[in-house]
């Protein structure tokens, strides 16, 4: 199965094709074609209309559809550099889907070449070769719990997954997905969970099985990924909020000071070259393996709450080397 959302354009192009033959295809016809049914013709064909402004029109008389005018899928053609981002985006699929040919575009670029002026492609292709990502494995998980989340996801229609939480172990939970996202190359879906009675986050890598229900679903009007993640240091998500002050020593200040860690910083620079970083955060468990690999050179000043964690963790770190003489 490939992802719902190669499916999606890849039909969108054959249904473009067929009907600029000019050979006056039907639903009927279109659908044996595309492998689906009619109602889904009918639904693409809407999306073809209202998104596309593409002229489609059904001729009575030939008994099928057709453009009243010229149509192209890309009118003013594909510049160089917007064929290199494509080029790119597939460099970079390819790392968040572990090379899952299932999910990566690779055959939706295949046939976007053909609206491509040959020239335009080999010179991509070279630039392409010298430009590489490298942004971290992702946890295995199953290329059809992608596509059937995206098919939930976009039809807003409720899933229900076998999940395993770190805290409360396996179970069974109906979820309504809001929003999917990739973060430092691990996938993540938002969703409203009928087991908990609220939003939840859940990793994809834990979710053994999936079945998406035909029961749709309408996204909470208060729902915005923009404030759910607001006060998240990767995505962890706490109670309450608490403010974080991490002391840098010198050597290791200006890593800190070159990068934005979180929306909600300020940093304080120190006359001795240390600094101090202050984030307000709804969670702890993350900021404070983040402060533990900084060992001797990052001292939690706030929360209470925060110095205790990382001590504890510093003193079972101690007894673990000492035993083991």
């Amino acid at each position: 199965m490939r992802g719902y959302m190669g499916k999606f354009l890849e039909r969108i192009m054959e249904i473009s094709r067929l009907i600029s033959s000019g050979n006056y295809p039907n639903r009927e016809q279109l659908a044996e074609k595309l492998g689906v049914d009619k109602r889904t013709i009918t639904r693409y064909i809407a999306w073809m209309k209202n998104q596309l402004n593409a002229p489609i029109e059904f001729n009575r008389k030939k008994n099928g559809y057709i453009f009243t005018r010229p149509f192209d899928l890309f009118p003013d053609g594909l510049s160089s550099d917007q064929v290199l981002t494509l080029f790119l985006l597939n460099k970079v699929s390819k790392q968040l889907w572990d090379n899952d040919t299932k999910l990566s575009p690779e055959k939706i670029i295949s046939r976007v070449k053909n609206y491509i002026d040959e020239k335009i492609i080999t010179g991509v292709e070279d630039k392409a070769s010298r430009i590489n990502f490298r942004i971290g494995k992702p946890r295995v998980f199953d290329s059809n719990t992608y596509s059937h989340l995206l098919e939930a996801l976009f039809e807003n229609y409720q899933c229900k997954i076998s999940y395993f939480s770190m805290s409360s172990g396996p179970s069974e939970r109906v979820i309504e997905p809001y929003h999917l996202i990739n973060i430092r190359g691990d996938w993540y879906v938002i969703a409203y969970c009928h087991k908990r009675k609220e939003v939840r986050t859940f990793a994809l890598s834990r979710i053994n099985k999936i079945k998406v229900l035909k029961q749709p679903f309408t996204v909470r009007d208060d729902f915005n990924i923009d404030e759910y993640l607001a006060y998240s240091f990767v995505i962890e998500r706490g109670e309450r909020k608490y403010k974080v002050r991490i002391r840098f020593a010198p050597e290791v200040a200006w890593l800190i000071g070159e990068r934005i860690w979180h929306s909600s910083q300020s940093i304080e620079k120190l006359d001795d070259g240390s600094l101090i970083l202050q984030m307000e955060l709804s969670g702890l468990n993350e900021v404070k393996r983040w402060v533990l690999s900084f060992g001797e050179y990052a001292r939690v000043l706030q929360p209470p709450e925060l110095i205790d964690m990382v001590a504890n963790t510093v003193e079972r770190i101690d007894k673990l080397y000492k035993s083991s003489g």
